[in-house]
Order: C-alpha cells, then structure tokens, then sequence
C-alpha cells in the first residue's frame, strides 16, 4: 500500500514537473508563428532566457513547491518576449528610407566608392546592421556596417567595390537588420533600391597618359618620340641642316635664299587606318595577376587606340574565334573611342 502510494505521488511529481515546459511551448507557438510570418527572428539572448527556464523546471523535480515559481516565470518570459517582438515590429515597419550614391561607370580592377544614407522618420532610436548590395564576382570592403539610428535622425557609410568582371550589373536591395529594445529579437528586412554599374576595362590608364601628354611627362610611363629616318613623308617644317640629315631631304632654294644649308623635316603620315585583331578564343581564359589573358589584351587595345586616335589615326577592331563575334569599322574622333570602350566592355568568352 505504501509503495503504491508512494508510485502515485511519484507519477503527478514527474507530471507535474513537465507542465512549466508545457506552458512555455503552449504559449511560445502562437508567437514563434507571428515571427516567423513576419520575418523576425530570435538571437542568442533567447538561449540564455530557455536556460534559465530550463533551470526552474529541473529544480521542479527535486523541490515541487517551485512549480508555482516556474509558470509564473514562463508566463513572464513569454510576456516579455511578445512585448519585446510587437517593439522591434512598430519601430521597423515604416518610417525607413534609403538612398545610395554611386557612379554610373567604373574601370575594371579599379575601386569605386559607393556611399548609402539610411534615414530614421520614426520616433525610436534604432540599432543593427545594414549591407549594401554586392553584385557577382565583385569584392566589397567593408561588407556591412554596424547601425544606430537616433529618432529623426540620418547615417551615411562608405564602401569600396573593386570590380572582377567588366560587363553591366544591377545593384537591387539593401539589407538591414534591426535589434528589439531587448535584443531578443532581429528582423530583417530587404528594401529595393536600384542601380545600374557599368564595368568598362581599365580607363584610368587613359586619363593618367591624357595628364602626362598635357604636361610632356609621357618619359615617366615609358614613352619616347623617335624619329624613323627615311621613313616620314609628311612635310612639316624647315630648319637647318645638322650632320646626321639625309641629304636627299635638303632644300636648295631655301638655302640659296637664306645662304645656310636647309633641310626639309618631315612627320608620319596622319589619317592611317589602324584595326586591332582581338583573339577571343578559349586560351585568352588564361589568367594573369587576377584578371584574364582577354582582360589584359583589353587593356593594351584601350590604351594604343586612344592614342591612335589622339594623333588623328582611324581606328577600328575585329574580334574573333571560330567566328567573328563583333566588328568596328575604322573611324576617326572622339566618338569613335565611345564606340571601342562600349564594344570592349561587352566582349565575354
């Protein structure tokens, strides 16, 4: 009789004891469902509170009077819990605006800033993180920022992107990610805001040869001026004779006239038709320093045709493999180097 008893009472302690897990699941699944509908998500700080319950409930077994404390405590736990989840769920609703300043164009390789302001219309200080976009095969420094938001207030960070690909891409949607005055609950939210970047080969080395050229400095790059002897046949002035000229190129009525020996220079022919042959076969997916064989030759095509075309040259360009993929009829101008920069920009193997 006495161990049946005993077995009886034994049984309601274990049923007992179950029941502050039973409360705190009973009352957790309608708000785990209400968070998880609206994209908001415990963080680590819930380990610690189901710790703490899970405390209360193990010591239910050894002192059954802590029953009472245990369900008061999950009911509060959860209390806190929906309280904590409705706040980060007014404060992030509405009232957030985003805006990103970034440049239309960029060179490969080259790191282009990208600035991106969140504003805060709400009457609450917010905190957490905000990630820009990152296009593919794109690196990013730093990836995200850590976000405090003052009611009413605004925040401007700064990016680096370096691009890896030449091509046209989309930047979409910002991410953010918001604390609950808590901290145990995040919501993410993902705003659209979109940007067009168009990834052109390396177009800084022209303007570095443009500032050289202005300031007769090309020396500095590699650049030297020599003159083909024989070779020009452009005239382009008279001077006096010197030990090394051709003395087929001497002019002998200008020396009668000025009675001292003088001689016809001469200069490269202008308006030459210059075509570049751009191999776009499989082997140019060889890589170099990080970027493509087809990258590189890119490049070097960028470069010599700007200065063809600076010294008046047409200039065209033919890519091929197996077949022939696009063609630029030489031209002449200014125009023309918009042409090649569009034409390279969307050349893939």
């Amino acid at each position: 009789m006495k161990d049946t008893v005993q077995g009886v009472l034994q049984e309601q302690v274990n049923q007992y004891s179950q029941l502050p897990w039973l409360t705190l699941i009973v009352l957790a699944m309608p708000l785990i469902l209400v968070s998880w509908r609206l994209k908001i998500y415990p963080t680590a700080w819930w380990v610690l509170v189901l710790l703490g319950s899970l405390a209360t409930s193990v010591a239910t077994i050894f002192q059954p009077g802590l029953l009472f404390v245990a369900a008061l405590l999950d009911l509060g736990l959860i209390g806190i819990a929906t309280v904590d989840l409705l706040l980060v769920f007014l404060q992030t609703n509405r009232g957030i605006s985003v805006s990103r300043s970034i440049p239309r164009t960029c060179s490969l390789g080259v790191p282009v800033g990208s600035d991106l302001t969140v504003e805060n219309r709400t009457s609450m200080t917010l905190r957490g993180f905000v990630r820009d976009d990152v296009p593919e095969n794109f690196e990013c420094s730093p990836p995200e920022h850590p976000l405090r938001l003052p009611p009413t207030g605004r925040l401007t960070v700064s990016r680096k992107l370096t691009p890896g690909r030449r091509g046209a891409f989309e930047l979409e949607s910002v991410y953010l990610q918001f604390f609950s005055p808590l901290k145990l609950w995040k919501r993410q939210l993902c705003l659209p805001l979109e940007n067009r970047l168009n990834v052109y080969p390396d177009m800084k080395q022209l303007s570095d040869y443009a500032l050289l050229a202005r300031t007769n400095r090309l020396s500095l790059i590699g650049v030297r001026k020599t003159r083909r002897v024989g070779q020009d046949s452009e005239f382009e002035r008279l001077r006096d004779y010197s030990r090394d000229d051709n003395y087929r190129h001497m002019d002998w009525r200008s020396t009668a006239r000025r009675r001292k020996l003088t001689v016809r220079q001469f200069q490269n022919d202008q308006s030459q038709r210059v075509v570049f042959l751009l191999d776009c076969g499989r082997m140019m997916t060889n890589e170099r320093d990080g970027y493509t064989l087809l990258d590189h030759a890119l490049n070097s095509i960028l470069m010599m045709a700007y200065v063809a075309l600076s010294q008046g040259d047409a200039v065209g360009m033919l890519c091929f493999s197996d077949t022939i993929h696009s063609y630029i009829p030489p031209r002449g101008g200014s125009s023309q180097m918009n042409r090649l920069i569009q034409a390279l920009s969307l050349i893939h193997i």
